[in-house]
């Protein structure tokens, strides 16, 4: 859903956001959400789905207009932080890091937060995650976003 929720304004957000100055604000609304993000001090996309889509069709959807956004999302592994580093985002904030994703943001200097860093991100299984084993070797952003597009059946002229 490319527009946020009608109770959370945009200036109260900017302005609670920033006052705050720090994340506990995005650690709420992940409470409801899966993905939120926010520019300008407005909610421009969020999600309740809990894979890995959201953050690629944000990408699909908003492309450029990801640049200096807040991006906040439960769980973040290689795979979201390669499609992440095809933008340039303000800072990105998560519930969940994998090492991988970790090391991905530090390559590409992103500016990231999390509360809790794991070595993989794991299926409801125990397996390390389908994208993750499929990006295992991957350090190519645009090459990481073809792949996955691929994996969901969407052609790169889908955009």
């Amino acid at each position: 859903m490319r527009q946020g929720p009608q109770r959370y304004s945009s200036k109260i957000l900017f302005w609670f956001f920033w006052l705050r100055l720090d994340t506990s604000f995005l650690k709420d609304l992940l409470e409801e959400f899966s993905l939120v993000i926010i520019k300008n001090g407005g909610i421009i996309f969020s999600s309740k789905n809990k894979s890995i889509r959201p953050i690629l069709d944000a990408y699909i959807q908003l492309g450029d207009e990801l640049n200096m956004a807040i991006i906040a999302d439960r769980i973040i592994g290689k795979a979201a932080a390669l499609i992440i580093c095809n933008t340039r985002p303000m800072l990105v904030y998560t519930l969940v890091m994998s090492k991988p994703a970790l090391e991905v943001f530090k390559a590409h200097g992103v500016r990231y937060q999390y509360e809790e860093l794991v070595e993989n991100i794991l299926d409801k299984d125990g397996n390390i995650c389908m994208f993750e084993r499929l990006l295992a070797t991957v350090s190519s952003p645009s090459l990481a976003v073809s792949l996955i597009k691929k994996k969901f059946g969407i052609s790169n002229g889908d955009e």
